[in-house]
């Protein structure tokens, strides 16, 4: 079992991510943007071992938020994840 490190979500196209606490995701229709309105882009997920990796490589410390991820996870093996049903939270 992984766990959840950081969740982002953006108000509008272009915008920065916003760290929030919670975030509710639509079946079929992606996050819930606060605002009574879904997105219908799919939700990604970055693993915290391969942003590490990459930190590593790069030898700079960079913000996970910079890449436009909705959730970063930890302990999840993303690269066999194809396919698959990741839950998150309840």
């Amino acid at each position: 079992m992984g766990t959840l490190q950081g969740i982002w979500v953006k108000e509008t196209r272009g915008e920065p991510m916003t760290a929030v606490d919670e975030a509710k995701a639509l079946a079929g229709q992606g996050f819930d943007r606060g605002v009574g309105e879904a997105t219908t882009r799919q939700v990604t997920v970055l693993a915290a071992e391969a942003w590490a990796d990459a930190e590593a490589m790069l030898g700079v410390s960079v913000d996970p938020a910079l890449r436009r991820a909705n959730l970063l996870v930890a302990g999840v093996d993303l690269a066999g994840a194809t396919g698959r049903v990741l839950r998150v939270g309840d």
